[in-house]
């Protein structure tokens, strides 16, 4: 193999394994309407570089998903947000969901996710939440042009 060949072989291999570790995000809706009902999503992003408690440079990326039913009424039963991509430019980053067993409104949800890239802050990406209903359907929701934001 000349030189020439083996650096051909080496560029696609490199390519093909980057390509492998991301996902470009699904094609998403602007409205999630279940059972009926409009359930708003709304994505929070943020980094922190507060003195003191944030190492240099920032933290990583955090993510954190609201959903809220329009109507103040409970939540339809099993919505859950499994899976995020969050997009900058022409990079993604994808990432699984926790729920946040911490707040419990009966109307309204959360799901976070942390240890992102470190864009930003004060860069806008676009949101695309996976969203998952126990025994129902499957959607997935596109939020465009979530600042992210800093604390300090």
């Amino acid at each position: 193999m000349t030189p020439k060949s083996a650096l051909g072989v080496l560029t696609l291999a490199l390519l093909l394994c980057s390509c492998s570790r991301f996902s470009l995000p699904p094609t998403g809706q602007l409205e999630l309407v279940v059972d009926g009902r409009q359930i708003q999503v709304e994505p929070g992003l943020g980094r922190d570089f507060f003195p003191g408690t944030a190492p240099p440079g920032g933290t990583p990326l955090g993510l954190y998903i609201h959903l809220r039913a329009t109507d103040s009424l409970p939540l339809p039963q099993g919505l859950v947000g499994t899976r995020a991509w969050v997009v900058y430019n022409s990079a993604v980053w994808e990432t699984g969901l926790t729920q946040d067993t911490t707040w419990k409104p009966v109307y309204a949800a959360g799901f976070y996710a942390g240890g992102g890239p470190k864009w930003g802050p004060n860069v806008y990406v676009d949101v695309t939440v996976h969203m998952v209903q126990t025994g129902g359907g499957t959607w997935d929701i596109l939020v465009p042009d979530c600042l992210i934001k800093m604390s300090i």
